[in-house]
């Protein structure tokens, strides 16, 4: 074992101490094994590091398990000096909890999905709407109020469309199709847990044990306060752990991803002020949504009723389609009005003056809260504007809904220097590193950037401070561009072929012996629910073929969208490196390359090929 008291060290300039300074890292909800967060952090410091000049090694390794919470040392040397003692040294400790939260069984699971669920999905969009048109309690005057408007001025001008469009998709979205969808899902998983059949309850066990990972944290910190505790108490043990190792409140610094944030929150706020760390930076955190959650007590009563009706209705729909497809409306309309009543019941909850749930400050810690907008976890949910020590920042993440939540530690452009020179503020101004080039140069940060690789200079940001994330060198707009454009040149093709053309591709495509088997059996359940309510199913939805040549269209998009997002990843890989042989300051501006070009032209000839191909229909026999 390790004795976690260490010695002083001489440094390069001849001193006995060097400068330490702790990270505590909040993993998420998940299944990640103890240490693994806090070495996916260190692994990326020291990539970033060594790749801007700034050579750095893992030294040394607490293991979980002996008394002390797992951590990483990370040593950094001078600019340029790969050998020889460190001027530098951080520890990447882990605040591992995932072994203090318990997963919620099937009852707790199903009743998330039919309650809290669905009024989340339409009380978040209210909530969203409702804090962009709620005026501020306290008035402002004078030279306060001028500078607060040209502020709002210049956030609507940079990013005002894009926010705007983000929030009326998300509000859309979950009022018309998440409510119904997560009750149709628990419809579902009762059935079919409730059939004697292994595979099929096996099927339903593993996806029930999905949902657990996914809101089990919400319904333990509602419903479970004791695991709650447990929780905050591991969180708890390894920041007092680290205050009481270093002697130096300031030296500790903590680090929460997703709902770790929520729960670093807490623990840092139920601490002594003069115990309690003085910087915090939450990625892709959950703080606020977590705390809105809290304020959904009580439900409604109608809440189970309303879900319930609304999966009735999505299942009603291919029964109806076989009796008449006009009277598909029916059941369209009713999900419609369901989510009208919820939106105007929880409008009407919020309305009032401070119903609207807000957090406290963390009087004496700096809090950075970065989180890229295509992260549907924190989906643009600030803590609270304005408040003393809080700064929220965007980060472009690679506008991706699936990724962008679980790719902080590995965003060398953006996250991660900004996560190094948040952290080391905290540092002393150490003259070794004065050296390095780019970000330690005059208004610069010593162990990063306080603003990421991307930037424009329209900013006119010398603090490096503001937010970047238009257009990110055009590499990540021209990206997105191109995958939606590939998904809506999908979906026009389908709407165009109509139901025979497609057919014929999905009769094609049946001839592998698999998609067949698959095919067919959809075929038989097309029958019989279109047949539910009538003698006979409906002539035009009881064959999978249209279904099977609609999803080889979807594969060849997906294809395309590959290509696009692969290609483009590979030249901002060039660009990345460019600019860590030059400096994190001194970025490029370049918006177009020669080789975004080609990946463009290459992308119009391959989805004109395409084109082509579908259209012409089949090969003959």
């Amino acid at each position: 074992m390790r004795d976690t008291t260490r010695q002083p060290v001489p440094s390069a300039s001849g001193g006995l101490d060097v400068p330490e300074l702790s990270l505590v890292v909040v993993h998420g909800i998940g299944s990640q094994a103890d240490g693994a967060t806090a070495r996916e952090w260190a692994q990326s410091a020291v990539e970033l590091l060594t790749r801007s000049g700034t050579p750095a090694r893992i030294t040394d390794v607490v293991p979980p398990g002996i008394g002390a919470p797992p951590a990483y040392t990370v040593e950094v040397n001078p600019p340029g000096v790969v050998a020889g003692p460190p001027v530098v040294r951080l520890q990447f400790v882990d605040a591992y909890w995932a072994n203090a939260f318990p997963a919620p069984g099937v009852k707790r699971v199903v009743r998330w999905l039919f309650t809290l669920g669905p009024n989340l999905a339409v009380a978040q969009a209210v909530l969203s709407a409702h804090r962009d048109i709620q005026p501020r309690a306290a008035a402002v005057t004078g030279a306060t109020a001028a500078r607060r408007t040209a502020a709002v001025a210049r956030v609507v001008r940079r990013w005002g469309a894009l926010t705007r469009i983000l929030a009326v998709t998300f509000q859309l979205v979950s009022v018309a199709l998440l409510a119904p969808v997560l009750a149709v899902l628990a419809l579902g998983l009762l059935v079919v847990t409730s059939l004697p059949i292994p595979g099929l309850r096996r099927a339903a066990a593993g996806g029930l044990g999905f949902l657990s990972a996914g809101v089990g944290d919400v319904t333990t910190a509602l419903e479970d306060p004791t695991s709650l505790k447990a929780i905050r108490a591991r969180v708890r043990w390894a920041v007092d752990h680290e205050v009481a190792r270093l002697g130096d409140p300031s030296r500790v610094h903590v680090l929460a991803h997703s709902q770790g944030g929520s729960i670093a929150y807490s623990v840092l706020a139920g601490m002594p002020p003069d115990t309690r760390p003085r910087r915090f930076t939450t990625v892709g955190a959950a703080t606020g949504r977590l705390n809105d959650l809290r304020h959904l007590d009580p439900l409604p009563g109608w809440a189970t009723a309303a879900a319930t009706s609304s999966a009735v209705a999505a299942l009603s729909v291919l029964p109806l389609v076989g009796l008449d497809p006009a009277l598909v409306l029916l059941p369209v309309a009713w999900i419609a009005a369901i989510g009208a009543l919820q939106w105007v019941y929880w409008s009407r909850r919020f309305a009032g003056s401070g119903a609207v749930p807000r957090l406290d400050p963390l009087v004496g810690v700096d809090w950075l809260d970065l989180w890229a907008p295509f992260d549907l976890v924190p989906n643009g949910r600030a803590v609270e504007h304005g408040v003393a020590g809080y700064q929220v920042t965007l980060v472009p993440g690679a506008m991706s809904v699936l990724h962008d939540h679980t790719s902080y530690a590995t965003d060398l452009a953006e996250t991660v220097p900004r996560v190094l020179a948040h952290a080391s503020g905290a540092l002393p101004r150490i003259p070794e590193l004065a050296l390095r080039p780019g970000a330690l140069a005059p208004g610069g940060a010593q162990l990063g950037a306080r603003r990421g690789l991307r930037a424009r200079p329209a900013l006119q940001d010398s603090g490096g401070t503001g937010t970047s994330w238009m257009p990110w060198e055009g590499r990540d707009w021209l990206s997105l561009v191109l995958r939606v454009v590939t998904w809506l040149g999908a979906a026009v093709l389908v709407i165009a072929y109509r139901w025979t053309h497609l057919a014929a591709w999905g009769r094609w495509t049946r001839q592998v012996g698999a998609i067949d088997s698959v095919a067919g059996m959809v075929d038989r359940w097309l029958t019989w629910a279109t047949g539910l309510l009538g003698p006979t199913g409906s002539h035009c939805c009881t064959s999978a073929s249209p279904v099977a040549g609609a999803a080889m269209v979807a594969v060849v998009a997906a294809a395309l969208a590959s290509f696009a997002w692969r290609a483009i990843a590979a030249v901002q890989r060039r660009s990345l490196t460019r600019w860590f042989v030059t400096g994190l300051v001194q970025r490029s501006v370049v918006q177009l390359s020669w080789p975004l070009v080609a990946v463009v032209l290459a992308w119009c000839a391959l989805a004109v090929l395409a084109v082509v191909v579908l259209a012409g229909g089949p090969p003959g026999p």
